[in-house]
């Protein structure tokens, strides 16, 4: 191979790479099935938490910053676990659902 196309290959990983690992922690499936276990019912979106932006943005709306805030407070660290799948739950139950939180919202 020359050495034009390994620079191409090299830069395409770190590319992937950076993309893969800035998402960990903004899609987290610890906190979703965390989510359907405190609420069964429940089918969770991105956007429940996220506002639309850019896939490598994910900024958190409000539900999503109070979510983050009670889980951080319960001792959760950034990057859940399995382990912490029923803390999250009890904590999320205690928040409530995201259709609970925003007509609470409207109603303020």
């Amino acid at each position: 191979m020359t050495i034009k196309v390994l620079k191409i290959l090299t830069f395409l990983l770190v590319v992937l790479l950076g993309l893969s690992l800035s998402n960990k922690v903004n899609a987290d499936p610890t906190v979703i099935k965390a989510y359907k276990t405190a609420f069964p019912d429940s089918n969770p979106r991105c956007m429940d938490c996220h506002l639309p932006s850019f896939p490598w943005e994910h900024p958190w709306n409000a539900y999503g910053k109070t979510v983050k805030k009670a889980i951080n407070a319960s001792g959760v660290g950034e990057v859940p676990t399995g382990n912490d799948v029923n803390k999250i739950a009890d904590v999320l139950k205690r928040m409530g659902k995201v259709e609970d939180f925003k007509a609470s919202s409207v109603k303020q």
